[in-house]
């Protein structure tokens, strides 16, 4: 997992045949449908313990959320491209679905809001751009259930946010995001 300018987190190399970079590499976090993880890192970062994702999240960015906080609990997390895996993504949910709109457009900010604590609210504009421009984008298609899966989207995370903002600093330093690959330019591994 890397972070794009948008605040978006994007599966690195997703879709292509070989994955890059070619040579071991630290990254920000490990998409969970391909990651190991050492037990005693889960342990420490689960949310609780008997939960090392977060259930409020339900689906789609909980495996963000978890990378986010096992780098804020000190762990690194690496790319190993000769490990090989093959995921279906998305394949569980029609991509058009509202329920599945709701879920990408609410966790998403709620993951971000956790990130990036008190500065989150400065970033919103940013943040907000890509689901703006989809949401132009389906009421265009007159695509109905899109629609109503953004706004729904948004209103779900605006009722979460007590639980997922808070104003202190970024659980993990700006700086360590940029240099862990905010620049990777975005496609269709974008989450």
């Amino acid at each position: 997992i890397a972070w794009n300018s948008r605040w978006q987190p994007i599966q690195i190399g997703y879709g292509s045949a070989r994955s890059s970079p070619h040579r071991v590499s630290e990254i920000f976090g490990a998409s969970a449908t391909a990651a190991v993880y050492r037990f005693d890192a889960l342990a420490r970062a689960a949310v609780d313990p008997e939960e090392v994702f977060d259930t409020a999240l339900h689906t789609y960015y909980d495996d963000v959320d978890l990378a986010i906080r096992l780098r804020s609990a000190g762990y690194r997390a690496l790319f190993v491209p000769s490990a090989l895996a093959s995921h279906a993504g998305g394949a569980s949910t029609p991509e058009a679905s509202e329920w599945r709109a709701v879920q990408l457009h609410s966790n998403r900010l709620l993951v971000v809001a956790r990130l990036l604590g008190r500065s989150f609210w400065l970033r919103l504009p940013v943040i907000l751009r890509p689901d703006l421009a989809e949401l132009v984008r389906a009421i265009g298609l007159r695509q109905g259930a899109r629609v109503r899966g953004v706004l729904k989207g948004w209103w779900r995370a605006a009722c979460g946010m007590p639980r997922f903002s808070h104003w202190r600093q970024p659980l993990v330093p700006i700086h360590e995001v940029v240099r862990l690959g905010q620049d990777v330019a975005s496609g269709p591994g974008d989450s």
